[in-house]
């Protein structure tokens, strides 16, 4: 008995969360977001691209990139596009599923 072909399934790509928005200054562009206690501090992430989404609804709200700047567990970005709010979850793409 042969199976008939299936088509893969795809969805939206799966994030995992960085950090939280700690810092917001909307006329330089700028942002500063922290990695929780509870989450591993992420290697070098300079240049990454991040999305920031709201923590309830995981609406994204703005794109961002990782500046050079850092303080152990705190890392600055510039905002490429929308408004991140405070407390606003800072995502990038799973390498890989668990």
């Amino acid at each position: 008995m042969t199976r008939p072909a299936v088509a893969p399934v795809w969805g939206p790509p799966v994030l995992r969360e960085v950090g939280r928005i700690i810092d917001y200054d909307a006329a330089a562009g700028t942002a500063w977001f922290e990695v929780p206690a509870h989450l591993a501090v992420p290697g070098d992430l300079t240049g990454a691209s991040l999305v920031v989404r709201h923590p309830d609804t995981l609406v994204q709200t703005a794109r961002v990139v990782v500046s050079p700047h850092r303080a152990g567990r705190i890392f600055g970005v510039y905002v490429i596009e929308g408004r991140p709010a405070l407390e606003e979850e800072v995502a990038r793409l799973a390498d890989t599923l668990p």
